[in-house]
């Protein structure tokens, strides 16, 4: 039986009955080659029956793979054989060893050597050969199926392997005792231990004892609750520097529901732990700034409600947090006043920055200039807010208000200027406007009273003739100081009768003020346009002219009030006294007259001696009234008075020919005199005359600092001065004069007859 079994080839034949479908039958015939080519089939033959099913022959001769399938089918033959051996057994030669069996009467099965594939009744074997070879068939394929799943899941096991390593973070199985079963290779990045060199170790075995306790509790944790942990912790690397990691540790549970252990994800999270720290700095210097900025700020959410604001916000408008968060900000600062602040209000909120300057106010309801900044806050395409930077710009506001202000009006008066009447001239020249007015004043002598009381009186002066316009026109009348003492009013609509009652007016009030030299005194002319072909220019031209006709018919007469109040400025200020002005004219006169001077030099004189001190307004009342001698510098000042008188009197047509004599009031015969130093008869006689009476007359009446002089001292006094400081030959008149020689007086008249 051993040889039988060694040596007899083995005829299967594997009948499959499939659908005619070829790629089916391909497949089948594949399956069929590949099971017997573990066999070592060296024949494999492929028949077509009458009814298209598939018949396969195969010639096995010797077995050299055992295969389970294999013996439990040779089992089953040998079983068989057992039982139908001696009956059954058909030789068909001799000399060929091999026995036929009958099975079941379905054909014969042939077991043996050198069996004649020719004689064999094929037919007849297939019915139960294919019986046979399903089951050898199926169980091949099972054991085949299972070394497919081997393979796959060997194919998946690596895959996965792949997969875990090529992750950058690292995942770590361990099971419920703490023992390390499975880890990536980017533990190998952090703690140079290759994935193997990990396998079977445990935290003990590589942390140090505080941080293994801390992962030993934290996987217990995860074990018992059944619940994800996530932590965050610094682990030591191989060079000893802390990474911050981020750990996401879940329980592992096998089919039946059992905890098998813990996984856990790591994560590096440096590059965003310091982009956190960069963002809190960040943070911290945003809110360092919005707090402490000296601009208000305030931030919005995309409602346009307040989120916070900060100090100086609370500063400029009052409010605090507690009391405006979550309110709308346009109507904590603006109230019902806010539509133009809606409208820039969309225009932030559609995600555009805004500038702009408006007023808004504060708690207490004041107004407050600001420029307003706008910026959106927008985070992944999302509008989140608005910050809001208010700039107080409320004295910037008044600046410019001023500005405009002064580029059109007087600083001084509050008037218009000439160059904003010019320009309300050129607008108002329309028919609509006719007839058109015009009014012209000049303020008379403030040339004299700058020049005698100072530019502070001159525009004392000014100001209260303002005032007197002001109050004598209608609300919509324009005026405008034209020059520094010109002004002009401009009457839209309005005839010339009504111009004429506003000069009137005018003139009333400036009558009714009595104040001596600084009384207001303004010549006034008007005239109109009542026709569009007339121009605006020629009307005030024909203002101006009688404005100046006017001034010269009243000349005389404010000539005298000048002259009056100037008599009176000077007996204010200085120590004379208006009897010493009376004794030095009459002093004067007569030396003149002894000398022969004309009634109009006469005259003359005499307005020198009452004014010839007129520069001593401008000179400090403690130099005038100081008690006792002058210091160098109060002389210095003192000796300014001449010049000073010189200019008051030129700056006043009414005085000025007497200038000259003002100026030269304290010039000496020998020269030494000031304060140009002239010398004898370079100096004008009015002025040598003046200058002897009015020593005679200070040598005889007393002054704070001495005694007067007896009337012959006085003449002695002068007579020894003469040639040195007067000029003799006034002196000869003065003292004859002042001797009582009457009766001389024809004579001395013929001595100077000749100098007059």
């Amino acid at each position: 039986m051993d040889n039988y079994m060694m040596w007899s080839p083995i005829l299967l034949e594997l009948s499959i009955a499939v659908s005619g479908e070829q790629e089916l039958g391909k497949l089948v015939k594949k399956a069929a080659s590949a099971f017997l080519r573990k066999l070592n089939c060296v024949h494999v033959s492929v028949l077509q029956d009458n009814n298209g099913c598939l018949e396969a022959i195969y010639v096995v001769p010797r077995v050299t793979l055992k295969n389970p399938a294999y013996y439990e089918l040779i089992g089953e033959f040998e079983r068989k054989l057992q039982q139908e051996k001696n009956k059954n057994v058909i030789v068909i030669e001799k000399d060929v060893q091999y026995y036929g069996f009958p099975l079941r009467n379905f054909g014969l099965f042939i077991l043996g050597r050198n069996v004649p594939f020719q004689d064999v009744f094929l037919k007849e074997l297939l019915p139960v050969i294919n019986m046979l070879a399903q089951n050898c068939f199926a169980k091949f394929d099972a054991d085949m199926k299972r070394r497919a799943i081997e393979a796959e899941f060997q194919k998946e096991r690596h895959l996965l392997r792949e997969i875990i390593d090529t992750i950058p973070d690292l995942i770590i199985y361990k099971d419920p005792k703490g023992v390390y079963k499975v880890a990536n290779k980017a533990l190998g990045k952090y703690l140079s231990l290759l994935p193997e060199e990990i396998i079977g170790r445990t935290d003990w075995d590589i942390h140090n004892k505080t941080d293994a306790s801390f992962y030993r509790d934290a996987s217990q944790k995860v074990i018992e609750s059944g619940s994800v942990q996530r932590y965050e912790r610094l682990i030591k690397c191989h060079d000893g520097s802390p990474v911050p990691f981020e750990t996401i540790k879940v329980p592992l549970y096998d089919a039946e529901g059992t905890c098998i252990g813990t996984v856990a994800v790591c994560r590096d999270i440096s590059e965003r732990v310091e982009a956190y720290k960069k963002i809190q700095t960040e943070k911290q210097w945003r809110e360092v700034l919005f707090k402490n900025s000296t601009n208000a700020i305030v931030r919005v959410d995309c409602n346009y409600c307040i989120e916070e604001i900060n100090n100086s916000f609370s500063k400029l408008f009052g409010y605090k947090i507690e009391k405006v968060k979550g309110k709308n900000l346009n109507s904590v600062l603006m109230g019902e006043k806010c539509t133009i602040s809606r409208y820039y209000t969309q225009v932030l909120l559609s995600g555009k920055e805004i500038t702009s300057e408006g007023t808004h106010y504060t708690k207490e309801g004041l107004p407050v200039e600001v420029m307003i900044r706008g910026f959106p806050i927008i985070i992944d395409g999302e509008l989140l807010g608005a910050y809001m930077v208010y700039i107080d710009i409320t004295e910037r506001k008044r600046q410019e208000e001023q500005l405009k202000y002064l580029s059109s009006h007087d600083q001084l008066t509050g008037f218009y200027n000439r160059g904003f009447l010019e320009e309300e001239m050129k607008r108002l020249d329309t028919p609509r406007q006719l007839p058109l007015s015009i009014v012209m004043g000049d303020l008379n002598s403030l040339k004299l009273i700058n020049d005698v009381f100072g530019h502070q009186k001159g525009d004392r002066l000014l100001i209260r003739a303002a005032e007197i316009i002001r109050s004598s026109c209608r609300q919509e009348d324009l005026i405008a100081r034209w020059g520094g003492d010109e002004f002009v009013i401009l009457l839209p609509q309005t005839d010339i009768k009504t111009a004429e009652e506003i000069s009137l007016r005018i003139k009333e009030k400036c009558d009714s003020q009595k104040d001596g030299l600084a009384q207001v005194s303004i010549a006034l002319g008007c005239a109109a346009k009542n026709s569009v072909e007339k121009s605006i220019w020629q009307v005030l031209k024909e203002a101006e002219d009688r404005m100046y006709s006017n001034k010269l018919m009243h000349a005389k007469s404010y000539r005298d009030t000048v002259i009056s109040s100037l008599k009176v400025a000077l007996m204010e200020k200085s120590m004379e006294t208006e009897e010493h002005a009376e004794r030095l004219k009459e002093m004067c006169r007569k030396i003149g007259e002894g000398m022969g001077l004309s009634i109009q030099q006469l005259n003359t004189l005499e307005l020198l001696a009452v004014l010839h001190d007129i520069g001593k307004v401008a000179i400090e009342e403690s130099i005038l009234m100081k008690p006792g001698p002058l210091t160098e510098g109060e002389w210095g000042k003192m000796r300014k008075h001449s010049e000073i008188g010189y200019r008051i009197a030129q700056s006043a047509p009414e005085l000025s020919h007497i200038a000259e004599y003002i100026l030269s009031h304290h010039e000496r015969w020998d020269g030494k005199g000031y304060p140009q130093g002239l010398k004898g008869e370079e100096i004008p006689l009015l002025s040598r005359i003046l200058a002897v009476a009015d020593a005679f007359d200070a040598m005889t009446n007393d002054r704070p600092y001495r005694k007067a002089m007896s009337r012959e001292e006085a003449i002695a006094e002068l007579k020894r001065n003469a040639g040195t400081q007067f000029d003799p030959d006034v002196i000869d008149a003065a003292c004859y004069i002042m001797s009582s020689a009457r009766d001389k007086g024809t004579v001395l008249l013929s001595r100077f007859e000749n100098r007059s």
